[in-house]
């Protein structure tokens, strides 16, 4: 298996200081999601040491495509990377947290080096706090979550329409029988052809993938090998957590209302729904005595347009405790 690459390497690859075979295991690493987490922080981490102010001119954002552009896109391989200016490459001030779009193109191989040709890749990230509503390229529409970032191609060339999830979001998907619409997360792979459904796919996390209308196949990805694992039917709900797949019922408007702030928990331990709200609202919620985290919670929630205290007051009635609200940090005691 291979290991997997660290910054330090990206940072070797982009100042030109690498060997060849350390070069050909950073642009392999950059095809698999880790990869392009971890590319993604170097080129926020240098973009900060960049900028000046909290609106660059476009001379400094001249300057800086400029540098990546000789340090990246000229490799003369098939292999290239650039980065170019966006109306979304810009920062917004949400609870401190800094919001960039990246736009990636990236020549990827072919099955002869003849054919090969660039992929527009679009990438989206939501900090903490922060929801949006994403339109593809064949009209199919996203809501992502907060916490969560998810990259596509400008434009579905392909037989197949592929995403890279990491995160949670909501798919209501375009109908086209000849190009099926596939959803990666890590080794695990949603397809379907038009039909609505939501994932949670979060790092260290189960993988969860609902129905809400049409079918989907859930997919294992091993090395090339493809395993279908399960049909879903409406008001399914599939969990992949450490090798081990289940599936079980979930009524159809607890998927489809999530899009809208309507979140459901059934019998999960406190601290599984704070995690939760502290995506939903960028707050950080600590447990003053362990014992409560294990507390079980049946409710539905409301948080779109419902400020912290609302949820939090209404929490501490039906659980029985009390809790503290200083700035962004909440204290259940």
């Amino acid at each position: 298996m291979q290991e997997p690459i660290s910054k330090k390497s990206i940072i070797r690859f982009l100042s030109h200081e690498c060997s060849e075979a350390e070069r050909q295991e950073v642009l392999h690493a950059l095809n698999t999601p880790e990869g392009q987490r971890l590319f993604d922080e170097v080129l926020q981490e240098r973009w900060d040491a960049t900028k000046a102010t909290d609106d660059l001119s476009d001379l400094q954002l001249s300057e800086l495509y400029k540098e990546l552009q000789q340090r990246i896109g000229h490799a003369k391989d098939s292999n290239v990377f650039s980065i170019f200016r966006s109306d979304l490459f810009r920062y917004a001030s949400i609870s401190a947290a800094v919001i960039i779009s990246l736009i990636l193109v990236i020549t990827q191989k072919q099955s002869k080096p003849a054919e090969n040709r660039l992929v527009r890749m679009r990438q989206i990230v939501n900090p903490y706090g922060k929801r949006s509503v994403i339109t593809l390229p064949d009209s199919s529409v996203v809501y992502l979550g907060a916490g969560s970032k998810i990259s596509f191609p400008e434009n579905f060339e392909s037989d197949n329409r592929d995403i890279n999830l990491d995160g949670e979001a909501f798919f209501d998907v375009k109908h086209k029988p000849e190009q099926a619409f596939i959803v990666r997360t890590g080794n695990l792979q949603t397809r379907d052809i038009g039909t609505s459904f939501k994932i949670s796919a979060f790092k260290n996390r189960p993988v969860t993938v609902a129905l809400a209308s049409g079918e989907v196949s859930i997919e294992r990805l091993k090395g090339k090998e493809i395993k279908v694992l399960a049909h879903l039917q409406p008001g399914q709900q599939c969990v992949w957590n450490n090798e081990t797949f289940k599936t079980n019922p979930v009524p159809v408007n607890d998927i489809t209302d999530w899009k809208d702030g309507h979140l459901v928990f059934d019998g999960v331990p406190l601290s599984e729904m704070t995690a939760v709200i502290e995506r939903w609202y960028n707050v950080k919620i600590a447990f003053k005595h362990n014992s409560r985290k294990e507390l079980l919670v049946t409710t539905r929630l409301t948080v779109a347009n419902t400020p912290v205290t609302s949820i939090m007051e209404a929490l501490s009635v039906m659980a029985h405790f009390t809790y503290r609200i200083d700035g962004q940090k909440i204290t259940i005691n």
